[in-house]
């Protein structure tokens, strides 16, 4: 397969299209048919039960998974014939976690984002090493620089990966649970950051989240996945309600109004409980 001699300049679009994959030990399709349409400009919050897919449609997004059956298409091309630093001018990806024999410094791992933009071999200038700290500053992780980072808590780790993919410049970032390893406050200071990387760089964020409420509350377009098949796909606002949620989490949820912003909380519907007092 030959890949593509020129340079797409901004990527508008990723089109998805009858995406079907079986791994050879899985009993079923992890992704079962997938069909969609994601555009820049948004904030996409990917939500379903363990085992849904949703890291595996990030993964096929991102060309680190071979298709099986359909199609990927950046502004029409398939993702096929991108090469890996083509793709990496465009999407920058923060995973759930890194390899543990991993053993590079936090600096030396922010530093990796700039790749998709440098000769190979290229030793580090100034202004590249500038852009490295202004990363670790704006994820308040410049204190770690020295560090290795395999000694790093997992949400301090999750922070110096989002800095890497801030490093990297592409317009597209993909996250996988971003604020898995967090504590509250950092959670929702990860979410505010992305939120203004949309807003103030014009960055599209595809991020698979299980906090439903962070989902409702950031997110202005959700896809919901269950048992490998994408359920709803568009508006938060119009697809995020009990009925769907309930289609896909197999259980009741009870809408609540917040007493100062008034935003929707989603609470789970328990059911009788007994207590022992």
């Amino acid at each position: 397969m030959n890949r593509i001699s020129s340079k797409i300049m901004r990527v508008n679009s990723v089109d998805v299209s009858g995406l079907s994959w079986q791994p050879s030990t899985a009993p079923r399709l992890l992704l079962d048919h997938i069909n969609c349409r994601l555009e820049e400009g948004h904030f996409y919050g990917i939500i379903g039960p363990n085992g849904s897919g949703k890291t595996s449609l990030i993964r096929h997004l991102l060309a680190l998974q071979s298709i099986q059956s359909g199609s990927i298409e950046i502004e029409g091309v398939p993702i096929g014939l991108f090469s890996k630093k083509q793709l990496a001018r465009h999407f920058a990806y923060v995973a759930q976690k890194i390899p543990s024999n991993y053993s590079f410094t936090v600096f030396e791992t922010v530093a990796m984002g700039l790749f998709a933009r440098s000769r190979f071999f290229e030793a580090p200038s100034i202004q590249m090493i500038e852009q490295v700290n202004e990363a670790l500053l704006a994820t308040q992780t410049l204190q770690y620089k020295d560090l290795p980072f395999a000694v790093l808590s997992g949400g301090e780790s999750q922070r110096v990966l989002l800095a890497r993919a801030l490093v990297q410049s592409a317009e597209w970032l993909f996250l996988d649970e971003p604020v898995s390893n967090l504590d509250v406050s950092h959670q929702v200071e990860m979410m505010e950051k992305l939120s203004s990387l949309r807003r103030e760089k014009g960055k599209t964020v595809v991020c698979v989240l299980h906090d439903i409420n962070l989902a409702a509350r950031y997110c202005d377009s959700i896809l919901m996945m269950k048992a490998g098949r994408l359920l709803y796909n568009g508006s938060t606002k119009e697809y995020l309600n009990r009925e769907h949620l309930r289609d896909v989490f197999d259980i009741s949820f009870a809408v609540l109004a917040h007493p100062v912003t008034s935003d929707i909380i989603y609470v789970p519907d328990y059911g009788p409980t007994t207590r022992n007092d």
